[in-house]
């Protein structure tokens, strides 16, 4: 007997993220957010621009070796670990791996701290914090 589409609609989870960033122009807001230890964090592209959402490791001086592609009118959500704080920068994606012809390597980024100064010149609009806590 075929399901009816109001009981797959009953039967969908529906998802809340813990907290929400906009980013608009290029700029997040609110720039910093608190969450819950396991929480997530949703990143929404509210503009017609491609950006790069760079996290930092703990200390705050190096980026991860994965940035998050944030592709226009949309969003992504990261999960957080059990503790900790996370920075992150807003960074222009014009130019990403995949559009390279020749192939792979090590794409150099020129960045090492997290600053809004930093950011802008990268074509982004700045930054903020994930603080991960009870």
């Amino acid at each position: 007997m075929p399901s009816s589409s109001a009981a797959k609609a009953r039967s969908k989870v529906v998802y809340v993220p813990d907290a929400i960033i906009r980013i608009e122009g290029g700029y997040p807001t609110p720039e910093d957010v608190d969450i819950k230890p396991n929480g997530t964090v949703q990143f929404v592209n509210m503009d017609e621009t491609n950006w790069r959402v760079r996290l930092f490791t703990r200390e705050h001086d190096h980026h991860a070796d994965v940035d998050l592609f944030l592709p226009a009118r949309s969003s992504v959500t990261v999960i957080a670990p059990a503790n900790g704080e996370c920075r992150y920068e807003v960074l222009d994606a014009s130019q990403i791996a995949s559009s390279r012809k020749n192939g792979g390597g090590a794409i150099p980024t020129g960045v090492t701290s997290v600053s809004n100064a930093t950011a802008k010149k990268a074509g982004g609009g700045g930054g903020g914090t994930i603080r991960i806590g009870p």
